[in-house]
């Protein structure tokens, strides 16, 4: 990894001094990357606002513009950058290392609104790059799984047990606050909502017995397409899957589901397309590995009575032919099955 801490719009100055409009901070890896953690020794104290403006390397040593969330606040407390572009710029190959200062990197670049003197940075980790879901329809879920959006647990308390619901994702740089509260009114069902106050932007959803599926439309996926994640499976052997379970309740006939898998050598993930009325079957998933993730999309075109959920994902067990553990001979040659860079 490079970091040039101070360098102008062409010329690295060799170490951070005063930075101003026009003056750039480089950060470069030899592997794309969706993040960056900067931690301080001195901050930049004059900051008021986050980073507002972030570029990464193009073909031809060009520069493009992508949306950024901050949470250092410009270097004015430790935090992470998070990159969010609208399409993934990796698979699609928009980002290509570019040579600055004479070193070949992935780069992406800072212009500081505002005077920075004496800013030292004494550590700086990249957040590596992971392939989202689908780059069509659901955008920032490769950021999700690299973790550098905050992220809530949210769950329901039955007696003395917890039921979780839903791992909620905010497309922001960090939580400032969380509350609660219920919405009253004569017209009013009283629906319990957890707030989150970010740095550009309030988010809310429903909680408590509100968000379970039979009181509510939950997860909120009326007009919009929901990602529900299961868990992966690990197999310990290296093997494939001959046949997967998806159950779910209450689909009707205008929604629609996807189910998504990746195995742990993968490049990208795979789906089944539209899917109708549950439950889905699917025989034969492409590819082999050791470790297997699966991901369920599900839109509730218009709200029912009771909402869709999935109730379960299954693999047949060993004995009943869900999956076999490949021999040495059936393995693919030289197959790499722990890549570090797509789990």
């Amino acid at each position: 990894m490079s970091l040039l801490l101070a360098v102008t719009a062409d010329t690295q100055a060799g170490q951070f001094g005063s930075l101003t409009s026009g003056d750039f901070i480089y950060v470069g890896a030899d592997e794309p990357f969706w993040g960056i953690v900067f931690e301080q020794l001195v901050r930049n104290v004059g900051a008021t606002l986050p980073f507002q403006t972030a570029e990464y390397s193009a073909t031809g040593d060009t520069w493009t513009s992508i949306t950024a969330k901050d949470s250092s606040m410009a270097l004015s407390e430790e935090g992470c950058i998070a990159l969010l572009p609208t399409t993934d710029i990796v698979a699609s190959g928009l980002w290509t290392k570019n040579t600055v200062n004479g070193d070949a990197k992935y780069w992406i670049r800072f212009a500081p609104d505002n005077t920075m003197t004496s800013t030292q940075v004494s550590d700086v980790f990249v957040v590596p790059y992971r392939p989202g879901l689908d780059p069509d329809r659901f955008v920032f879920t490769a950021q999700a799984m690299a973790g550098v959006l905050p992220q809530i647990l949210v769950g329901t308390w039955r007696g003395e047990n917890i039921v979780y619901q839903h791992v909620w994702t905010l497309e922001a740089a960090e939580v400032m606050a969380l509350r609660t509260s219920r919405v009253r009114g004569p017209s009013s069902m009283g629906r319990l909502n957890l707030w989150a106050w970010c740095q550009d932007d309030v988010y809310q959803m429903a909680i408590g017995p509100e968000a379970h599926p039979a009181r509510a439309s939950w997860p909120p996926t009326t007009g919009d397409t929901h990602v529900i994640w299961a868990s992966g499976f690990d197999f310990d052997v290296v093997a494939e899957v001959l046949e997967l379970h998806v159950k779910i309740s209450h689909l009707q006939a205008d929604d629609e589901l996807w189910l998504y898998w990746r195995w742990d050598n993968d490049v990208g993930w795979h789906n089944t397309g539209s899917e109708g009325l549950g439950p889905v079957i699917v025989r034969g998933l492409e590819g082999q590995g050791r470790v297997l993730y699966i991901a369920v999309a599900l839109n509730d075109a218009s709200r029912d009575a009771v909402a869709p959920y999935v109730t379960s994902v299954e693999i047949p067990s060993l004995e009943d032919d869900g999956w076999r553990e490949l021999a040495p001979e059936d393995q693919p040659p030289e197959a790499d099955f722990a890549s570090p860079q797509v789990r």
